[in-house]
């Protein structure tokens, strides 16, 4: 549903982790997992439909790609140098601010 709604598919998931009290090893973990499947059944679901994976797609997957490299790398770097309590605090400040922004661009819709 948040996937949907505004591309927030992990948000529930990492909330779960988050009350669990997992380490940030384990959390990273499952949100890996959790985010390789849901792409996977994104993929596969436009694959079925047949129209929505063309040559233009394929063509910006390869541009994209080299694009994604660096802030893979740097967010791995950054996440290994992290102590628990940073990583936790981070986390749940950066799912505040996208609670906070989906939140504020849901309410000029609600008072129409």
């Amino acid at each position: 549903m948040f996937g949907g709604i505004g591309g927030f598919a992990g948000v529930i998931p990492q909330l779960w982790c988050t009350v669990r009290g997992w380490d940030k090893g384990t959390q990273r973990g499952v949100m890996q997992v959790f985010n390789i499947c849901m792409h996977v059944a994104t993929l596969t679901d436009y694959v079925i439909a047949g129209d929505r994976i063309t040559g233009e797609t394929l063509c910006m997957f390869a541009i994209i790609t080299p694009a994604l490299v660096v802030p893979v790398l740097l967010g791995a770097l950054v996440f290994q140098r992290l102590d628990q309590k940073a990583f936790r605090r981070i986390v749940l400040g950066l799912l505040f601010v996208s609670g906070v922004g989906l939140t504020s661009s849901s309410i000029g819709a609600v008072f129409r």
